[in-house]
């Protein structure tokens, strides 16, 4: 996984599970591969997959008016 194409730092290795969780910044591009390994040598890559992560959540203050 990377924030450029074709430059990707791996993030797991030996993953047997179908769900993998890790952190993601808030309004940033991702690039990443996934590739699998069989138990007999044999090795397939994904094509590269490009996301990007929503904005940071705008935070609201509310101020109480009183109405007269």
């Amino acid at each position: 996984m990377g924030n450029y194409s074709n430059n990707y730092t791996k993030i797991a290795t030996d993953v047997s599970s179908e769900e993998y969780s890790f952190s993601l910044n808030y309004d940033t591009n991702y690039y990443l591969k996934i590739v699998a390994k069989d138990e007999y040598g044999g090795i397939t890559a994904s094509d590269e997959i490009y996301f990007k992560t929503k904005k940071e959540p705008t935070t609201l203050q509310w101020e109480k008016i009183f109405l007269k």
